[in-house]
């Protein structure tokens, strides 16, 4: 009963904002994965928790994972990724690992 409560909120606190929503979701996942290659399991399990807790205000809102924008394709919807951030997952996913942005190893911007 509380996660769903604590889910409504985050719900409506970025309802209007999901862009901010989708760049929490990113940053933790990266935090989350500096935390694995460091070996620090607890700091990993809260980045990946709090990523989680991001991604699921995300579906509930029907929009992108990764930009926050509305999705209406039902296969976009699906795959809970936007066409674009789709293809340009994709084509970062064929690239040279140099041309791979770095992780971002400073503190929650946001």
């Amino acid at each position: 009963m509380g996660v769903d409560l604590a889910l409504e909120a985050l719900v409506k606190a970025y309802e209007r904002r999901p862009g901010l929503a989708a760049q929490k979701a990113a940053w933790h996942r990266q935090q989350a994965e500096l935390c694995h290659q460091r070996g620090e399991p607890d700091h990993e399990v809260h980045h990946y928790d709090r990523a989680d807790n991001y991604e699921a205000v995300l579906d509930r809102l029907v929009r992108c994972r990764r930009c926050g924008r509305e999705l209406t394709d039902p296969v976009s919807i699906e795959r809970k990724i936007g066409p674009e951030c789709y293809r340009r997952d994709a084509r970062a996913q064929t690239a040279e690992p140099a041309d791979q942005l770095p992780l971002n190893t400073g503190t929650d911007p946001l």
